[in-house]
């Protein structure tokens, strides 16, 4: 009985670990497309994931800001958009000295830092709403709410953070598993659709009209 209760336990304990793998494999996954989708790294999209987290914004939320904050980078380098304004408000150039569009990440500490030291709060948020969306933009003021230093401190304190490597190889296992599902899971789903097919079809020339009626109700 021991044993027996022994390879139950050993069981579940695989099971766990590999619904586990799987997990921690589509979060990876999912960061990889993010940090792409709004073109920063993935190791600096998760730590300030988490200084969001710890300043009260919600990750979705943070996620759509950083996008709408990208979007509004490339639309101020065509000379147009919110962010072109809120930059040229701060003081900030998004070209460097040789003329290249500076990246998200250090646009974005420089829009903080610039930001931390505007007096009045409604044109605080009004350049937030500009850089990050209306929706979001006030509630990233909370990112600063201690100081850009404080912000950037604990981004730094963050654990537990996915390398790039590690991003790189999920987003490959992910991908190969989705096209080896099509190549060998759909034909397979196919053959047996084919075969309930040529079943109900045989059952209903047998006269069990029943049987294949209510197979075609449920």
């Amino acid at each position: 009985m021991k044993k027996l209760a022994g390879a139950f336990a050993g069981a579940f304990a695989v099971r766990q670990l590999v619904q586990f793998g799987n997990e921690a494999m589509q979060i990876a996954d999912s960061l990889g497309k993010t940090a792409e989708a709004v073109g920063v790294g993935v190791e600096f999209l998760q730590k300030y994931q988490f200084a969001a987290q710890q300043a009260g914004v919600e990750t979705e939320k943070f996620n759509k800001a950083l996008k709408f904050f990208s979007k509004g980078i490339g639309e101020a380098t065509q000379g147009k958009g919110l962010a072109k304004e809120a930059f040229e408000d701060l003081g900030i150039s998004i070209f460097d000295a040789g003329g290249n569009t500076k990246k998200t990440e250090k646009l974005f500490l420089e829009f903080f830092t610039a930001l931390e030291k505007v007096g009045a709060q409604s044109r605080k948020s009004a350049l937030l709403a500009g850089a990050f969306g209306a929706k979001v933009g006030i509630d990233m003021a909370n990112l600063i709410k201690d100081g850009t230093a404080s912000m950037q401190e604990l981004a730094e304190a963050a654990t537990g953070i996915f390398t790039e490597e590690t991003i790189k190889d999920a987003e490959r296992f992910n991908d190969t598993m989705n096209i080896l599902r099509r190549e060998v899971l759909v034909p397979i789903q196919s053959l047996l659709i084919g075969i309930n097919s040529d079943f109900l079809d045989l059952l209903s020339s047998l006269g069990v009209q029943g049987v294949v009626e209510k197979s075609a109700i449920s």
